[in-house]
């Protein structure tokens, strides 16, 4: 018989105790963690949305693990069928636990009171803990530990065009336009971050993309973020411009171990033959030291945007546990009526 026990929370009922250890077990891992794994961003979207919740689990009574999770809405909490936190806003999900807890998805459902977990983005690293998925989907980064300049010198031996066409388009912009620079923004340029969602919806609708930014609790998520305060989790607003020409931003994720997330860019359709998109990256790598940053997130996907840069591989799970009970049953059953009818 397992010595865990679960008690499920709802997110935004966390003891500062329960926060306090959840940001402990985060600092004590070997390999740094994204924000997403945090405790603000669960309580970030909890703020922003119901039926969130966090299934602390304890060994003695002494807190051993948190697995956020939450519910699409009333119907798949009374079914007890669960998704990750954030849905696919989130780019990483999984257990935070000591680096003993071994536990089989299973018995993390019961722990959980859940019928059944649909996931994705459930990091490799999450094996540790005994989780793994049914089928996986690759991912990259960009380790940033030996430095900008160390790593730039190597990708420009590995890939010479590409660093000679992007300092080509950059001096032709920079000519044009004025010096290329990048401006931080603060918590009080909330409008500024109005902009960006407004392109970036823009985009997907030019792009005939879903738009990830639809639903509204989605957008005043992203403000929320960056009025984050949490080392663990702390939004990045930034602007590119070449002069006082807007070229593109980006709004991220950064960590205090310095992990930081390439989430939301946007650029100037204007400008698309200077590559601005490329541009923006690169001048955020460039300034990576300034920034504390050590490592940039790219999260799932291997399109050759992202290869281009990217010097380090990720894997990630999907799938669902489920519960071989009658609870499990039901709820699966629904979740595969759902999917056919795409409701």
């Amino acid at each position: 018989m397992s010595s865990l026990t679960g008690k499920v929370l709802p997110a935004s009922r966390l003891s500062a105790a329960h926060v306090d250890r959840w940001r402990e077990l985060l600092g004590a891992q070997v390999e740094p963690q994204s924000a997403f794994f945090s405790p603000e961003y669960t309580k970030a979207v909890a703020a922003v949305r119901p039926h969130v919740y966090v299934c602390v689990l304890e060994r003695a009574g002494t807190p051993v693990g948190f697995f956020p999770f939450q519910f699409r809405d009333r119907w798949d909490t009374a079914l007890r069928s669960a998704e990750r936190v954030g849905e696919e806003m989130t780019d990483f999900a999984g257990l935070v636990a000591e680096p003993d807890i071994h536990v089989k998805p299973e018995e993390l459902l019961r722990l959980a009171r859940l019928g059944c977990f649909q996931f994705s983005h459930l990091d490799d690293s999450q094996t540790r803990h005994g989780l793994t998925g049914d089928a996986h989907d690759p991912g990259t980064y960009i380790d940033l530990s030996s430095g900008s300049e160390a790593y730039l010198a190597i990708l420009k031996e590995q890939d010479r065009h590409l660093i000679a066409e992007t300092e080509r388009r950059r001096l032709q912009l920079a000519k044009q336009f004025g010096p290329l620079h990048l401006v931080t923004h603060g918590e009080s340029d909330g409008s500024v971050l109005t902009t960006l969602i407004d392109r970036k919806r823009e985009q997907y609708r030019q792009t005939e993309v879903d738009d990830a930014l639809r639903d509204p609790w989605k957008r005043e998520l992203l403000h929320t973020l960056l009025g984050s305060k949490d080392k663990t989790c702390q939004g990045v607003l930034t602007t590119l411009l070449a002069g006082e020409t807007w070229v593109a931003s980006h709004f991220g994720l950064l960590t205090d171990r310095g992990v930081f997330q390439y989430w939301f860019p946007v650029y100037n359709t204007e400008l698309k033959r200077y590559s601005p998109g490329r541009l923006l990256l690169v001048q955020i790598i460039q300034s990576a030291h300034q920034q504390g940053i050590q490592r940039i997130d790219r999260g799932a996907g291997d399109s050759p945007a992202k290869r281009d840069f990217a010097n380090a591989a990720l894997r990630f799970a999907r799938g669902v546990w489920h519960r071989q009970s009658p609870v499990g049953l039901l709820a699966r059953g629904a979740l595969s009526l759902r999917w056919k009818f795409r409701i």
